[in-house]
C-alpha cells in the first residue's frame, strides 16, 4: 500500500491504539506512525493559554491515506473521531485488524460492525508461522476450533496441566528460558493474563538468570510503580526491560523492549543511569527523570498483541480467558507455543460444566442417584472411585475438553445498531424513554426480587452469529453491583444467602447441547459467618449503606437487562452470594484496620510519653547550659579586671608579659 500510494503522489500515515503497535508498523512498513490519540490531537486546531487559536501541528491533508493497525481494539468513539477528521480533510482510512482477537476496552464493536455491513479484504495465508506445527495451531485457532488446538498441543507435550499455581509458574518460566536468547527480545515471549502473574514470572525468570550467571553482578535500584505500589526494582547488565511511558526525547514508546547494556550507580541527580540497547540504537536513561521501567520477560496478553517471537509460552486460565485471549496467546510465535495451566483451573471449569450423556449413563449404571444433577467433576470423581476401567487418561481428556469449551467462548462486542440491522424481535428502548418498573416501585412493590426471577426475557436476536450467541459463564461477565435487599437483614444476623432458585428464562435443559452448561456451584457454597469480634457500629452502618447503594444499582441494571441482555447474563443468587461474602470480608478488613489503628495509637501514646521525658531531660540540660554561660560571663569580667589591675602595677612586675600569660589561660579556659 505504501509503495503504490507514494508512487501515485499520496502521503501515507500510520496509527494504532498503542505506542508499541505504532512502532512495529513504522519499522515493518517504513511509514510515519503515531498513536491514534496523538494523531487526532495533532490534527486539530488548539487554544493556547491566552485564548488564541493555534493551527494544527500535523493536519490531515487531502489525499492522505491513513493505515490503522489493530483496528479491532479501538473504541467506537475514538474511531468515529478519526473518520470525521479524515472525511473533513478528504483523506482515506484503511482499517486493518482481526475481529476475533482482543476486544476494545472502551465501548466498541465498530470494526466488526463495518465488516458485517460492507465488503472487506481477508488475509487467508499464514505468514507469521514457519513450522508446520505452528501453522496447524494457527489454522485451528483462526477457525475457532479450540478443541483441536488444545488436543494438538497436548499430543506434542505443549499443553501441560500442573498440580498447582506455583508449579505452573515454575514450568512456564523454565520453558521460556529454554528458548530465551539473552540480548534478543524477539527470541521468546512469556504471556500471562494478569499483571500480577506477569510480575511473578518476571521475578522467577530474573532469579533463574542470576543463577545461570547471565546477568551482571552489579545491580542498581530504580524506583518505579508496580501492582504492589511504589517499589525499587533491581536492574543489572543483561536485564530485559520494558518501557511503560512514551518519551519523545528518548524516542521510546509505551510497551517497547530493550536490554540493559551498561549501568552507572549514580548520575548527576543522584539516581542511577541505565544504558539500554534497542533494536538499532543505544540510549542513556536517567532514572531520576524517567523511571517508568519494568522487567520485560513476561507480558500480559493485551501487551503482547501485535508482538512476534520465535517461541511463545502462555500461562493460561482465569476469568479473562476466552477465545479472544486464547487466539492471541497461541498466534504470537513463529516456531512453537506452549500453554501451561494447573489443576485448580481445570477442576473449576469441570465443576461448572455439565457431564456428557455417556458419562451420566455410565454413572447411573453404577447406582449413582440423580446422576444428571451432578457436574462433570463430580461424575468423574465418582467414576474414578467406582469404575476400574475409567483411567486418568480419560479424565485428562475431559479436562482438556472443559478447558477448550470455556477458553473457546466467543464474546465479541457488538453495537446497539446491530439489533436494528438483524431484524431482531427484541425492541430497543429509546434513549429518552423511561425504563419500565423504576427503582422506587421495585423497592416498594417487589422487595424480594421475585418479579425478576419470573420475568420472561426477550428472545435472542435472530440475526446474531452462532459464535456470539454462546453465553458466557455467570462469574465471567460484567456483573451487576448488588442483589436483593432480603439479604440485608441476613447480613446483620450472619445468616447464609438464599439458595439458588430457577434460572431466569426457563430451565437449563433448554440450552444448546452443543456447548457445556454450567451449574450454579458458587451460589451453593457456604458463607462464613461474620467474625465473633464485635465490630464498631459505625463501620457496620457504613457497610450497609454501601450495600443499599449497590442494590439500587443492581435493580437499575436489572431493568435495563430485561431489554438488552439474554437470560444467561443474569445470575441473581450467585451474585448475592458473592456480594454477601464480599461485604463480610470488607467488615473483617475494617476490623483489622481498626485493630491496627488502635495499635498505632498506643505506639503514638508511648512516643508522646517518651517525648515528654526527653523534654524534661532537655530542660535540665538547658539549665546547665545557662549556668555555664553565666560562669563564662563571670570569667570574662574577671579577666577584664585582671588586665586593668596589671596595667596599674609597677614596671618591674612586667605587666605586658603577665597580661599575655593571662590572655592565654583565659582563652584556653573559655575554649
Amino acid at each position: 500500500i505504501r509503495r503504490a500510494a507514494e508512487a501515485a503522489g499520496y502521503r501515507v500515515l500510520g496509527t494504532s491504539l498503542s505506542g508499541k503497535a505504532a512502532e512495529g508498523l513504522s519499522k515493518s512498513a517504513g511509514i510515519d506512525c503515531r498513536t491514534i490519540d496523538r494523531l487526532i490531537l495533532e490534527a486539530q486546531p488548539w487554544t493556547d493559554a491566552w485564548g488564541g487559536e493555534q493551527p494544527a501541528a500535523r493536519p490531515i491533508e487531502r489525499g492522505d491515506i491513513i493505515l490503522v493497525d489493530e483496528a479491532g481494539i479501538i473504541g467506537t468513539r475514538k474511531l468515529l473521531q478519526l473518520l470525521e477528521l479524515a472525511q473533513a480533510a478528504g483523506a482515506k482510512v484503511v482499517l486493518m485488524g482481526d475481529r476475533a482477537q482482543l476486544q476494545p476496552i472502551e465501548a466498541g464493536g465498530a470494526f466488526a460492525a463495518l465488516q458485517n455491513r460492507h465488503s472487506c479484504h481477508r488475509l487467508t495465508e499464514i505468514y507469521r508461522a514457519r513450522s508446520q506445527g505452528a501453522k496447524t495451531v494457527f489454522s485451528a485457532a483462526v477457525a475457532g476450533k479450540f478443541h483441536e488446538v488444545l488436543r494438538s498441543l497436548h499430543r506434542t507435550g505443549r499443553f501441560v496441566i500442573e498440580e498447582n499455581r506455583e508449579a505452573a509458574l515454575t514450568e512456564t518460566v523454565e520453558r521460556f528460558l529454554a528458548h530465551y536468547a539473552p540480548g534478543r527480545t524477539d527470541s521468546a515471549i512469556l504471556i500471562t493474563n494478569t499483571r500480577a502473574d506477569a510480575e511473578d514470572c518476571n521475578l522467577l525468570a530474573r532469579a533463574r538468570l542470576r543463577q545461570m550467571k547471565v546477568l551482571g553482578q552489579e545491580e542498581v535500584l530504580v524506583r518505579t510503580v508496580t501492582e504492589a505500589g511504589v517499589v525499587d526494582l533491581p536492574f543489572a547488565v543483561g536485564d530485559q526491560v520494558r518501557f511503560r511511558r512514551n518519551d519523545e526525547a528518548l524516542g521510546v514508546r509505551n510497551g517497547m523492549l530493550g536490554v540493559v547494556a551498561g549501568i552507572q550507580a549514580e548520575g548527576p541527580n543522584g539516581a542511577p543511569i541505565l544504558r539500554v540497547r534497542l533494536d538499532n540504537r543505544e540510549i542513556a536513561i536517567d532514572t531520576f527523570s524517567y523511571g517508568a521501567l519494568s522487567h520485560g520477560y513476561a507480558l500480559t496478553t493485551a501487551s503482547s498483541q501485535g508482538t512476534t517471537a520465535d517461541y511463545a509460552v502462555a500461562l493460561a486460565g482465569g476469568g479473562m480467558q476466552d477465545s479472544h485471549t486464547t487466539l492471541v496467546q497461541v498466534t504470537r510465535s513463529r516456531e512453537a507455543v506452549d500453554l501451561i495451566t494447573h489443576t485448580a483451573v481445570a477442576d473449576a471449569l469441570m465443576a461448572r460444566a455439565a457431564a456428557p450423556a455417556e458419562l451420566v449413563a455410565r454413572a447411573a449404571a453404577l447406582d449413582m442417584k440423580d446422576a444428571d444433577n451432578y457436574s462433570l467433576l463430580e461424575i468423574i470423581d465418582f467414576l474414578l472411585l467406582n469404575a476400574p476401567d475409567f483411567s486418568e487418561k480419560l479424565c485428562r481428556d475431559y479436562a482438556i475438553g472443559a478447558c477448550a469449551g470455556v477458553w473457546g467462548r466467543y464474546r465479541e462486542k457488538d453495537m446497539a445498531s446491530d439489533h436494528l440491522y438483524s431484524n431482531s424481535t427484541d425492541p430497543q428502548p429509546d434513549q429518552h424513554e423511561a425504563v419500565a418498573d423504576p427503582v422506587e416501585s421495585v423497592l416498594r412493590e417487589d422487595p424480594a426480587g421475585e418479579a425478576w426471577a419470573a420475568a420472561d426475557p426477550p428472545p435472542t436476536p435472530s440475526g446474531s452469529s452462532p459464535r456470539s450467541a454462546v453465553a458466557p459463564e455467570p462469574d465471567e461477565v460484567a456483573e451487576p453491583k448488588k442483589a436483593a435487599p432480603a439479604g440485608k437483614e441476613a447480613l446483620r444476623q450472619g445468616a447464609e444467602p438464599p439458595a439458588a432458585g430457577p434460572r431466569p428464562g426457563g430451565p437449563r435443559e433448554a440450552e444448546s447441547p452443543a456447548r457445556p452448561a454450567f451449574h450454579q456451584e458458587e451460589s451453593r457454597l457456604p458463607v462464613k459467618a461474620a467474625p465473633a469480634r464485635e465490630v464498631p457500629g459505625a463501620l457496620v452502618d457504613r457497610a450497609l449503606q454501601v450495600l443499599d447503594r449497590e442494590y439500587l444499582a443492581l435493580i437499575e441494571f436489572r431493568n435495563k437487562a430485561c431489554h438488552f441482555f439474554r437470560p444467561e447474563y443474569v445470575e441473581p443468587e450467585a451474585v448475592w452470594a458473592r456480594l454477601v461474602r464480599k461485604a463480610q470480608a470488607d467488615l473483617q478488613q475494617a476490623t483489622a484496620r481498626l485493630a491496627a489503628a488502635e495499635k498505632h495509637f498506643r505506639a503514638v501514646e508511648a512516643s508522646l510519653s517518651f517525648v515528654e521525658r526527653a523534654k524534661l531531660r532537655l530542660g535540665g540540660r538547658v539549665t546547665a547550659l545557662d549556668d555555664a554561660a553565666d560562669a563564662v560571663a563571670r570569667a570574662a569580667a574577671a579577666h577584664a579586671d585582671a588586665r586593668s589591675q596589671a596595667k596599674s602595677r609597677p614596671a618591674h612586675y612586667g605587666p605586658q608579659l603577665y597580661i599575655s600569660h593571662l590572655d592565654i589561660k583565659s582563652t584556653n579556659w573559655l575554649r
